[in-house]
């Protein structure tokens, strides 16, 4: 857009050069009688054919006026348009007496049928960089005669007041063509009708134009409405109920596209380098922000904002993800990184109902700021699943490596249910009333280096919920049925537990946990084991045993992809142990027996005796 700013903005003042040198000129002869000359001159300093195809009208007095018809300026030499520019009318008129008096009055400027043909060829040259290269020798050249002749001239410079009393541009249209990107881009439909600019009065502003792509596939109608007041001397723009609405249509899109709204009061000061805009409205689709906005300092921007939503519907915001032939191949982050280093921002964001990827968030409140390179979320409150959330989290890429931080606290949430709204609707895996602290930082350029240098702390709690997974129901049935001494029967798909606790430590993308504890009516567990984030793979060991018999418990090893992951227990090992209890029991019996036949005829010693005797 820079590019095409300084195309426009090179163009319109050679078109006004083109026009006050052939005003000079006519002002002693017929302009239309010196074309070629006028043509010449042009071809010499820029290299291009300029074509004067219509009449050359001009007026002196008592207004300063050039109306140039049909113009084209050619394009640059293996390049495929035929013209560069042209345009069908332009007309210019001045107050000639207004100049003595350093203040150019002007008549509304008027643009017909401006058409920019811009094209970059497959080696990445473009048809406009001789035109720079050009500008740019003139600018220095010129930079050059005021130094040398810096001693001659004045120090005080007299400032020339311009008012227009408007700006008319119809059915423009710039075509940018891109052979690299194998893609074209369109502006047209460009219409653009102002009241008088340079003043100190307010007047009508109004602007259209359609932007339309080929690669990817996408069309944007914009339309501008306000009530304008441009003081260039002062430097100074205020926009009073500025209305500007925007429609996005792609194929991804869903067929309305995207439609946005934005109302506010805009005051901008060039030489003070401010902006507020105030009483914004965003709408996006059926999405509204409310809330005001100011910037100070253009070039290191320090910005504060508080905006509010009553609700805000995150997944018809975002774009929906492109098809697997689109799919990136690489993990790295981008993140705007000197943006974030070179402005500084502070602002309260509040919503009253939020809600993505299927769940829900009620009253959520935060304080956002960045400053030389550290973003942070803080205070961030909501509430969610009739439990409560706190928290807080940090970007930092004030160094080559981004550093990222976060803590929370979640009380009282109905996890199950969440799980379930995240999860689409599925069967959750475990449900209750939970609690959940944690407070991790990672750092990387990737998100497979963020899942490896992940580390930190977290606990949970949960109370009067179950686990809801039906393959590990079986396999505690089994376990059950086992201790028992009886046949497993049909299991239930859940769990049921009074309570289920735990903390983990995260070091270098492993989570170990080492004191899992599940409290159940017929049940009682205990875990340890660890989680490989990176690799996302589960090694943990869950020990079942009937409530109240801590000392005989079955191990469950539950090990593989987490998404899949494989329950086995060693029996062996439990046989094994019964066993052994069953012969010191037969041992006792043994015992027992040679005690009560020999009655009184042994003696107390050799009782002592026999009830130390070991069999092997």
């Amino acid at each position: 857009m820079k590019i095409i700013k300084i195309l426009i903005t090179s163009l319109v003042s050679l078109v006004l050069l083109i026009a006050v040198a052939i005003g000079v000129f006519t002002a002693i002869t017929e302009p239309n009688d010196h074309k070629e000359f006028i043509t010449s001159n042009f071809n010499q300093v820029t290299g291009r054919d300029l074509t004067l195809a219509g009449d050359i009208e001009f007026t002196l007095f008592p207004k300063l006026g050039i109306q140039l018809g049909q113009t084209q300026i050619s394009n640059a030499e293996g390049f495929a348009q035929t013209h560069f520019a042209q345009l069908e009318n332009i007309i210019i008129r001045a107050d000639l007496l207004s100049l003595f008096m350093f203040k150019l009055q002007a008549d509304t400027i008027e643009l017909h049928g401006l058409q920019v043909n811009l094209e970059k060829n497959q080696a990445g040259v473009s048809n406009w960089q001789d035109l720079i290269a050009e500008s740019s020798q003139q600018s220095q050249d010129s930079q050059s005669f005021n130094d040398e002749n810096s001693n001659t001239q004045s120090s005080v410079k007299v400032p020339l007041g311009i008012e227009v009393a408007g700006i008319k541009i119809t059915d423009a249209r710039l075509v940018y063509e891109d052979a690299l990107e194998k893609s074209t881009t369109t502006i047209d439909q460009v219409n653009l009708s102002t009241g008088a600019i340079g003043g100190s009065e307010f007047s009508p502003l109004e602007a259209t134009l359609r932007v339309t792509q080929t690669t990817p596939k996408s069309q944007v109608d914009l339309s501008l409405n306000s009530d304008m007041m441009l003081d260039l001397n002062q430097m100074q723009l205020q926009m009073q109920d500025l209305q500007l609405k925007v429609h996005a249509q792609t194929p991804d899109l869903p067929k309305p596209g995207i439609k946005l709204a934005f109302d506010t009061h805009l005051d901008m000061d060039q030489r003070q380098e401010s902006l507020s805009l105030s009483d914004m409205r965003l709408a996006i689709n059926d999405t509204v922000f409310k809330g005001q906005l100011s910037v100070q300092s253009f070039t290191k921007p320090n910005i504060h904002f508080s905006l509010h939503s009553d609700e805000i519907d995150v997944d018809k915001l975002v774009l929906p993800p492109t098809s697997s032939d689109h799919a990136p191949t690489s993990d790295a982050i981008q993140l705007p990184v000197q943006p974030l280093r070179q402005m500084t921002v502070r602002g309260d964001l509040a919503v009253n109902t939020l809600r993505a990827s299927g769940f829900k968030v009620t009253d959520l409140k935060s304080v956002i700021s960045v400053q030389q390179g550290v973003a942070e979320v803080k205070d961030l409150k909501f509430n969610l699943y009739s439990g409560t959330y706190q928290g807080a989290a940090m970007l930092d890429v004030s160094q080559s490596n981004p550093v990222y931080s976060a803590r929370s606290q979640l009380k009282d949430l109905a996890i199950g249910e969440l799980l379930q709204s995240l999860s689409g609707g599925k069967r959750a895996l475990i449900r209750g009333q939970s609690a959940l602290d944690f407070n991790i930082q990672t750092s990387g350029k990737r998100i497979s280096d963020l899942k490896k240098k992940l580390n930190g702390k977290l606990s949970f709690r949960a109370a009067d919920g179950a686990l809801q997974d039906e393959s590990l129901a079986k396999n505690i049935e089994y376990v059950v049925a086992f201790l028992q001494g009886r046949s497993p029967k049909a299991s239930g798909k859940e769990i049921l537990f009074d309570n289920f606790s735990g903390t983990g430590v995260i070091k270098d993308g492993v989570l170990s946990n080492k004191d899992l504890a599940l409290v159940a009516p017929l049940i009682g567990a205990s875990g340890h084991g660890q989680v490989d984030l990176a690799s996302e793979r589960i090694a943990y060991t869950l020990n079942i045993g009937l409530a109240g018999e801590e000392s005989r418990k079955l191990p469950i090893d539950i090990s593989g992809p987490l998404s899949d992951p494989n329950y086995n227990f060693d029996i062996k090992s439990v046989i094994t142990g019964q066993q052994k209890q069953k012969i010191e029991e037969k041992k006792e019996q043994i015992k027992e027996k040679l005690l009560e036949g020999a009655g009184d005829k042994l003696g107390d010693d050799l009782k002592e005796k026999i009830k130390k005797f070991k069999f092997f």
